[in-house]
């Protein structure tokens, strides 16, 4: 569980630095 975490907020960080584009 805690990998899918970690992967979750790996992506979310992506999601983030697209928006802050």
């Amino acid at each position: 569980m805690e990998g899918f975490v970690i992967a979750r907020h790996r992506e979310t960080q992506q999601c983030m630095r697209f928006l802050q584009r």
